[in-house]
């Protein structure tokens, strides 16, 4: 299924995005993801109604732990660069919030 023509493409949060594909072609694949921690246990495809759902799960989390922000607020990231992080980014982006990674390579 094609996407039709969005006039703000460019001027929208990615979450926004992610919505806004979710809505219009939920089963459409955002990623492909291990099942478990080896490769023989195979792989899932994350669907962009998938993510959207995670997405907004977290922010609902972040909500209930952290409650409402009006300023940006910073929130650190401790964990695996995987679709976990990108979760934790766009939840943020949602709710106000900042995310960090404080890596150090």
């Amino acid at each position: 299924m094609a996407l039709e023509k969005v006039e703000s493409i460019g001027r929208r949060f990615m979450a926004q995005a992610i919505d806004h594909v979710a809505e219009l072609d939920p089963n459409r694949r955002f990623c492909i993801i291990p099942k478990g921690p080896d490769c023989p246990d195979g792989f899932s495809d994350l669907t962009f109604e998938r993510l959207a759902h995670a997405v907004n799960y977290m922010c609902w989390w972040i909500e209930e732990t952290f409650g409402s922000t009006s300023s940006p607020v910073t929130l650190a990231y401790l964990g695996a660069h995987d679709i976990r992080y990108l979760i934790m980014v766009m939840a943020c982006n949602k709710t106000g919030y900042q995310a960090s990674d404080n890596w150090k390579y």
